[in-house]
């Protein structure tokens, strides 16, 4: 099944997203991996976020080569980097928290695979990309609120 988000100019991005179950009947998505096959992903709370790598139709060059995951791309593990992130937020190391450093590394990979989406467009990111984000900025209380959508923001809930 394929999801559409809006833009800010009124054009939609494609995000092609399995249905909640397979054909066989399986378990759905959530809370399992079973639908993993870069073997990185991790048990998602809502089926928007509960993808892999591998199923986003504009990461497969990817997977052409030697890569089985996105998060073995050096191109991505710079965009994540606490120096890629400094560098392109114009802020200092003292000046930042774990959840901003989770917040730019997902804009800039977001920008990466997307292009650019404008002020408030998101896009959730596989599951073994938001681990990797995760594993590197964690919270110390490992409490995430997970991908939100604009309404969800504009109503004060923060995405990490």
């Amino acid at each position: 099944m394929a999801h559409s988000h809006s833009g800010t100019d009124g054009g939609s991005a494609q995000l092609s997203m399995p249905a909640e179950t397979d054909h066989s009947g399986a378990a759905p998505r959530v809370g399992n991996t079973s639908w993993c096959s870069c073997e990185n992903c991790v048990p998602m709370p809502s089926l928007l976020e509960s993808f892999c790598c591998r199923e986003e139709d504009k990461l497969k060059k990817y997977f052409i080569g030697r890569y089985s995951c996105i998060t073995q791309v050096n191109e991505l593990l710079q965009l994540c980097s606490e120096e890629k992130i400094l560098e392109n937020t114009g802020r200092n190391v003292e000046q930042v928290t774990n959840m901003f450093m989770r917040r730019a590394a997902y804009r800039n990979i977001s920008d990466w695979i997307h292009g650019s989406l404008g002020s408030g467009n998101r896009i959730p990111l596989p599951s073994c990309v938001v681990q990797l984000v995760r594993r590197r900025y964690p919270e110390p209380d490992a409490n995430y609120m997970g991908f939100q959508n604009r309404t969800e923001m504009a109503e004060g809930v923060a995405d990490d």
